[in-house]
């Protein structure tokens, strides 16, 4: 089966250096406001990995942790990790710094986020179950400089962003810089065929008036 183009980013963004402990703290705050639980699953190891060294990295969180696997009825393999990490999650924090705003992003982005192909019209989206980190999102984004719309989508918020800028912008704070590239590649392609195009129409046209004149 065919990965989605939002699925390849979040497999790159997994595995992407942590760059700091502030960073680590805020990212993984992000993940756990989004998923109001303290027991991760999935199939994917990375994913697991993942917020098992943020919780490693953001050491003065306190944050306890045990991994474990399990096997479905289909007998899939899942992995897993459970935090206890309750008093960060009724009173969480972020530093008002630039890089930990990235990081929280990525955190929502990982989550529950959507980024449409460069090939189709930019669009990204994050959608959220509950208030609290969709208001944390918007603060984030603003700081970042980021335009935003927002919307409800089965009872959920969603945060979106729309114009090409603005989604190679959001790319490049959470750190998916080779999508932030494509996508600006190909919005240079576009541009450049349709002043193509738009110079062969006027040429055209200029041809139809000076055969309309000699006629």
């Amino acid at each position: 089966m065919k990965t989605s183009y939002s699925s390849q980013i979040k497999k790159q963004l997994i595995v992407s250096d942590i760059k700091s402990k502030c960073c680590a703290e805020a990212e993984l705050t992000a993940l756990l406001l989004m998923h109001e639980e303290d027991v991760f699953q999935s199939e994917d190891k990375n994913f697991i990995r993942r917020i098992n060294a943020l919780a490693l990295k953001a050491k003065d969180m306190n944050v306890k942790r045990q991994i474990f696997t399990n096997i479905d009825k289909k007998g899939k393999k899942h992995y897993g990790i459970e935090l206890n990490s309750n008093k960060m999650k009724e009173f969480p924090e972020i530093e008002e710094k630039f890089c930990c705003s990235n990081a929280f992003l990525k955190g929502c982005f990982i989550y529950s986020g959507y980024i449409s192909s460069p090939e189709s019209p930019a669009r990204a989206e994050i959608s959220f179950k509950n208030a609290t980190p969709a208001e944390f999102c918007k603060k984030q984004l603003h700081q970042c400089g980021i335009s935003y719309n927002t919307t409800i989508r089965n009872s959920k918020e969603v945060i979106y962003i729309k114009s090409v800028a603005s989604v190679s912008d959001f790319l490049a704070h959470i750190g998916a810089i080779g999508a932030m590239l494509e996508f600006e590649n190909r919005n240079i392609i576009k541009k450049g065929n349709s002043d193509a195009n738009r110079m062969m129409n006027c040429d055209n046209a200029n041809l139809d008036k000076t055969v309309a004149a000699a006629a």
